[in-house]
């Protein structure tokens, strides 16, 4: 028998009353999280998911909640249970009510939402240069001006227009802009002179500064979803970016000519946290199939071809 609280936040979900929804929802357990997420089925629990950040106490419940979404969406299992004990209460759940074996694309949905929980939620990276791609705030931003100055040539106008974005930058354009690039750059350096860098060395370097200071843009999103998942052991997985300066994941990509979008095959997963963090924790901006690219993309940007220098770790 579900107990009370599962019960009544099931009503609640049912007739979108959000906040007496959650507040039963906080209180459950990990099986009673699970099971009532189910229960909810595919549309309500989707609706309900979208309004956690309008709904949320505390930020440390917000783990929790994602470990029990991941599970019940994607019949997955993350790598991080946000307390002991709560894993095998998602295993003994995946258990009742799987039929058959979990698909592979299926495995790479849910590794791709566990690696942006963990890009946004778990380490709390936020974009510098959101605000850039939001029209109300285009105009009032630091990379708006950056921008113009990098494309112009006269040099009075060029330092005018610099000054004019640093006088536009805000706290997380300092933290990506003065801090985490240039104490990655100076990481770089300073091995450089005792040993050969390869790509997963940088890699490395850039997603410890990111979390380390808790921003970055789509660069720095898309490594640190990468080295989550290639610790995890998932391949295989290829950091790219469009040209029309984007940086993403993809996860079970078939090994054809990058742009050849049809031929990816049905494992294929984008995963892309900085979208998911740019649309307000959207779950379907930053995970979705292959299948979906050109379609999803396609609302970001105004070309979605890929740059043919992409790492691939198979």
């Amino acid at each position: 028998m579900p107990s009370s609280q599962r019960t009544a936040f099931e009503a609640a979900a049912f007739k979108k009353d959000w906040k007496v929804a959650y507040n039963n929802f906080r209180i459950l357990s990990m099986s009673e999280m699970c099971k009532g997420l189910h229960a909810l089925g595919k549309f309500t629990r989707e609706a309900f998911w979208n309004e956690r950040h309008d709904n949320l106490n505390f930020q440390v419940e917000l783990e929790r909640w994602e470990y029990a979404y991941t599970v019940v969406r994607f019949h997955t299992l993350p790598a991080n249970p946000p307390n002991s004990g709560q894993e095998q209460e998602a295993k003994d759940f995946l258990k009742g009510i799987l039929k058959k074996p979990v698909s592979t694309i299926e495995k790479n949905l849910g590794y791709s939402m566990q690696a942006v929980n963990y890009t946004l939620t778990k380490n709390n990276i936020k974009g510098a240069n959101w605000d850039f791609y939001t029209p109300a705030t285009k105009s009032n931003s630091y990379e708006y001006y950056a921008r113009k100055a990098a494309a112009e040539t006269d040099p009075k106008e060029k330092a005018k227009l610099q000054a004019l974005a640093d006088s536009h930058k805000n706290a997380t354009d300092i933290c990506v802009y003065d801090k985490t690039r240039p104490d990655s750059d100076a990481e770089f350096a300073t091995q450089a002179k005792t040993k050969a860098m390869t790509v997963l060395d940088e890699y490395r370097i850039i997603a410890a500064n990111a979390k380390k200071n808790g921003c970055g843009n789509c660069g720095e999103n898309s490594i640190v979803a990468f080295m989550f998942l290639y610790d995890m052991g998932v391949r295989p997985i290829e950091r790219v970016a469009a040209f029309e300066d984007h940086a993403f994941v993809i996860i079970g990509r078939a090994n054809v000519k990058i742009n050849d979008y049809a031929n990816w095959g049905p494992h294929a997963v984008l995963c892309d946290p900085w979208a998911q963090g740019f649309r307000s924790g959207q779950p379907g901006s930053g995970t979705y199939s292959g299948a979906r690219y050109v379609e999803v993309m396609g609302t970001l940007l105004s070309s979605v071809k890929i740059r043919p220098d992409f790492y691939r770790a198979s």
